[in-house]
């Protein structure tokens, strides 16, 4: 888990550094980030960054409404603190703090270790791109041929739904 949380760390910022802040390539078909973009962006972003606060009084409903579920009620100060005495929470700030750093040193130029052992993996994207470009076309072939199976005569959708109805009557009358 930490290692894919310094992967997103590494990659979201690289995503928002190359969307909002990179230099333009005229090869490719992209439109300009403008100012409505980039407020929506924000306001995601505070947001996302500030939901946590409704913790406490979340729980407290929840532990009110909710008595046969016996879900004790933590204050927000409480939960903080237990996340913030926890090694684990500060190991995984680390890796994040890794990825983050490793990708704005990549999007800095910034050579590691000058010329040496990390340059050929730093100037291959340390290979994800290249897995990112084999997945989307694993993807893509996979897509291409599921499509041949589209006849019209047979909503897939149906078969989905009819499929997890007769699960969940399976399992009812197993468990019963």
């Amino acid at each position: 888990m930490l290692f894919g949380a310094g992967l997103t760390a590494f990659y979201t910022f690289r995503m928002v550094w190359l969307v909002f802040f990179g230099t333009e390539r005229d090869h490719l078909h992209v439109h300009n980030a403008g100012s409505a973009m980039k407020v929506a962006l924000g306001i995601l972003a505070a947001g996302t960054f500030v939901t946590w606060l409704l913790f406490g009084g979340l729980n407290g409903l929840l532990s009110t409404t909710l008595p046969f579920h016996e879900i004790e009620h933590e204050s927000l100060l409480e939960v903080v603190t237990a996340i913030l005495s926890a090694p684990a929470t500060w190991f995984a700030l680390l890796v994040v703090g890794l990825g983050f750093g490793s990708s704005w040193m990549r999007m800095r130029g910034f050579q590691l270790f000058g010329k040496g052992l990390l340059n050929p993996l730093v100037e291959t994207s340390f290979g994800f791109d290249s897995l990112n470009r084999i997945i989307a076309r694993s993807v893509n072939t996979f897509a291409g041929q599921l499509r041949l199976t589209q006849t019209g005569v047979l909503s897939w959708n149906v078969v989905g739904i009819l499929g997890a109805f007769l699960a969940v009557l399976i399992f009812l009358v197993w468990s019963a």
